[in-house]
Parts: C-alpha cells; structure tokens; sequence
C-alpha cells in the first residue's frame, strides 16, 4: 500500500503513456475511470471516461462494472443494473466482476442482493478476496456478522494478513459483539502503521464499530487529508457512517468525505 496521492501519481502517468500509445483501446479509458472511482475526490467525472470507453467498445466488461459501480455511488439503480448485467454477459465466468456487482449493490444498501452476487463470486473461486471481504459486510447489514467473521477470517490467511482484510475483520468481529477480539485487530493495525504505510480509511473501517468517538473523529480527519476516494468507505462502513450525519461533531466531518460531498454537489 502506498498513500493516494502517490499512487493516482504514478496511475495517470502510466495512463497518459496509454493513452498516447492507444488512444482507440477502450481498457485504457476503463482504466481511467476505474482510478477516479477509487481514488479521486473527483470520481463523479469518471462518467465521461466509461461513456468513451463504451464507445470504443460497448461489451467492454471492465468499462460496464466501473459504469455500474459509478451509478450505485450516484444513486442511479437502474442505470447500474443494467451496466452490470452487460459486464456479467460480457464476462460471465469472471469472480472479480461478480464480486464486483455485489459492491455495486452494497452500496445502495441492497444487502440481499449483494450478498448473492458475492456468493455467486465464491462459487466460481472460493478464495476470492475482495467476494469473501465483500460478503463479511453484507452479512453483519443482514445482522448474521458471525458468518462475516468466518469469510473474513478466510480472506485475512488467503492474503497472509494484510491490512486491508484485518481491517473488514475487526468491523465484523465489532459488529458479533467480540469486542476484544476487535480490538487486538485494530492494534496489529496500528503495530503495522509503526513499520509501514497504513491508509487511515483502513483503520476507520477497523474502528468505527468500536464507538470511540474521539478516535473516530481522528481517523475522519486523517481521512480527509489524505483525499481517500469514495469506494473503500461505500462498499464498507457506509451504513454506520450514515447514522453519523445527524452527530453535532462527528457528521460535519461525514459529509466532508468525498463519498457524500460529491454525491451531493449539483
């Protein structure tokens, strides 16, 4: 993990060699999207990349996932369906997009429907991640965190512990009421922070359920500074950072955050 401002970066100078190289490739404007969409306060803009991309190539099925993945932050549920059913048609036996189709769902707080995406994920590949991770946060909306517990458990050793899945994991052992457990998480996060990068968005993930309000308040901060795209918090915390928008300190900083100062700009 490196800090998002190095990584868009490093991104966009890759895709500005892309783009001078192969302009006509639809990938290279999908890819541009996908970047905004998790990693630029600006991820409303990545409409006009996916619009171009599907140009290029309508069947594009990264394209239609990013398309569909930027509807769901928008709100616009139709228009997301129907993207992501072209990218699954375009790429039906692909775990990644399924995986992805159940974010999309996540994130307008269709947990049912979410979660049978990922499941359809986990039977194509048992062990993909971001469909195990996905699937924990599903099932502790649909109030069964104990088997998010699990899949989670299984996506922390499939990935040799990475910060990343420790996080999801410390929300959903939060979330079954194993605080303790939840908290020995979030200080192995914070022992890892000592040695190397740690994306503050990740410690709030592992936080937040914890209810420490001044700690919480800390990582919105640190949040912000660091610009953190909308999709890490809406595919993850969202419902909980909801119920803080009506909290005299802590929603202020809430409505900061891309995920919502972006949604609700004209």
């Amino acid at each position: 993990a490196i800090p998002p401002d190095e990584a868009v970066w490093l991104a966009d100078a890759a895709l500005d060699i892309a783009t001078r190289l192969a302009p006509e490739q639809s990938a290279v404007h999908a890819m541009r999207a996908y970047l905004k969409v998790y990693l630029r306060t600006i991820w409303p803009t990545a409409g006009e990349d996916v619009a171009l991309a599907l140009q290029l190539d309508p069947k594009d099925a990264m394209a239609n996932m990013t398309g569909a993945l930027l509807s769901g932050l928008l709100g616009d549920r139709s228009q997301r369906t129907a993207l992501l059913n072209r990218a699954i048609a375009a790429d039906p036996l692909s775990p990644f997009v399924h995986a992805s189709g159940g974010h999309c769902f996540f994130i307008t707080g269709e947990y049912d429907e979410a979660l049978a995406l990922h499941d359809k994920a986990l039977a194509l590949d048992p062990n993909e991640v971001s469909a195990l991770c996905g699937s924990a946060m599903a099932l502790r909306c649909l109030g069964r965190a104990d088997e998010g517990v699990r899949r989670t458990s299984r996506a922390v050793e499939g990935t040799q512990r990475s910060v990343a899945t420790l996080s999801i994991l410390a929300c959903s052992l939060a979330a079954a009421g194993l605080r303790d457990e939840a908290r020995a998480i979030c200080a192995e996060i914070a022992a890892r922070a000592a040695d190397s990068y740690v994306p503050p968005v990740a410690m709030l993930v592992a936080e937040v359920g914890l209810g420490n309000e001044g700690r919480t308040e800390e990582l919105l901060r640190q949040t912000l500074e660091m610009e953190t795209g909308p999709i890490t918090i809406a595919t993850t915390i969202k419902p909980e950072l909801d119920a803080l928008l009506t909290h005299p300190r802590l929603g202020p900083l809430v409505r900061r955050l891309s995920l919502y100062a972006q949604r609700a700009a004209p």
